[in-house]
């Protein structure tokens, strides 16, 4: 097994980037996937962003009655 799965991985790291897909064939997607797909938060540059954003409201929402200082998304981030 592992001369497979050494082959697949090299083979999969050369592989070219896929296009993004044609305007026909996202007006063919149910509405739905096609909102999710469309949807630039969920890209790999903005997901880890959009991730710490909620966690920081979310975490902030229910310690409003605390005195907790919520850490902002860049001080995360940053290790702080």
């Amino acid at each position: 097994w592992i001369p497979i799965v050494v082959r697949d991985v090299n083979s999969q790291q050369n592989a070219p980037a896929q296009p993004p897909f044609s305007d026909a064939y996202k007006e063919g997607m149910p509405p739905k996937r096609r909102r999710v797909y469309m949807r630039d938060d969920l890209t790999s540059s903005n997901l880890l962003q959009t991730l710490v954003l909620r966690a920081s409201s979310t975490s902030s929402s229910n310690n409003q009655f605390t005195n907790v200082t919520t850490p902002t998304p860049e001080s995360v981030l940053a290790g702080e």
